[in-house]
């Protein structure tokens, strides 16, 4: 029925979500020395750690976003604005707070406080509403294969001992990328959407390489 079709849809969704925040994730906390090195050079390293604490809220918040998608599909758009501007004033104070003693870390930690409750509102609001749970038993596993492909990743490199870091950036995106998707083949944690997904994703991929 339609309400089977699109909680399978949202679940769908929200697996591919995941998987793909949890890659870049894990890619940017590993590579974030990398990241930082060849966008802005050494005086800028410092700022690695408020970097990587700042990216676990933009996770966080990625990975409920369906959920907000989902109340803008309910009309709860006072929901959204509510969570927003709530949000938004807790950033405020928690800077305030946290600037002082923190510097940059502080501020990365608000924002990702922040971030944090941005994502948890709409979710709550949209199991209440709707009675879907975005996750399952799966979920966990599929976070924790996204770790381990780009731990294998970074060995893999730091083995290698590439000099060059637009290499080392590119080969390891594609790495963790490929690795992902074998572990995810392997431990059979793709369904059938998921491997159409894979498979429009691959010919998007092919054309735009002829189209080159």
């Amino acid at each position: 029925n339609d309400n089977g079709e699109f909680k399978k849809v949202y679940y769908t969704t929200t697996k591919w979500g995941i998987i793909f925040t949890s890659m870049s994730l894990f890619w940017l906390i590993f590579y974030s020395k990398e990241v930082v090195l060849f966008f802005f050079r050494e005086p800028y390293l410092p700022a690695v750690t408020p970097l990587i604490i700042l990216l676990i809220g933009y996770y966080i918040q990625g990975v409920l976003y369906t959920s907000r998608n989902l109340l803008l599909l309910i009309k709860k758009t006072k929901t959204i604005f509510v969570s927003t501007v709530f949000s938004c004033l807790l950033n405020i104070v928690l800077n305030l707070i946290l600037i002082p003693s923190y510097g940059m870390a502080g501020s990365a930690i608000a924002s990702t406080i922040s971030l944090t409750v941005l994502g948890i509102i709409p979710l709550i609001v949209s199991i209440k509403e709707t009675k879907i749970i975005p996750f399952n038993f799966k979920t966990p596993f599929i976070i924790i294969l996204s770790l381990i492909s780009t731990l294998i990743t970074k060995y893999l490199t730091n083995l290698i001992q590439i000099n060059h870091l637009l290499i080392v950036i590119i080969l390891s995106v594609i790495s963790v990328a490929l690795i992902n998707l074998i572990f995810l083949i392997i431990f059979r944690q793709l369904e059938k959407e998921d491997k159409d997904i894979v498979y429009l994703i691959g010919k998007k991929l092919s054309t735009l390489i002829w189209l080159k």
